[in-house]
């Protein structure tokens, strides 16, 4: 059990509760668009545009549509947005 509990010492959780209203605000605008995506895409897109951090994702096309967010597709090993 120590060594599991080293691994996961190495970790930061960032708590989800600090974007609910970047969640709430990006999931109506792009629900009234029409251009839904996935609520836990949104989730994890919207704590990573509340806590100003680059989104890494191959899934590009949903996140993508979260305004203001930045994403980096490492399969491409350049920025997207």
């Amino acid at each position: 059990m120590h060594e599991t509990e080293q691994f996961i010492s190495l970790f930061h959780v960032i708590p989800f509760s600090k974007a609910l209203h970047v969640y709430g605000k990006e999931k109506a605008f792009l629900n009234s668009a029409g251009r839904k995506i996935e609520n836990f895409d949104m989730s994890i897109g919207a704590t990573a545009l509340k806590h100003n951090m680059v989104m890494v994702t191959d899934n590009v096309e949903h996140l993508g549509r979260i305004r203001g967010i930045e994403i980096e597709n490492w399969k491409l090993n350049e920025p997207i947005i």
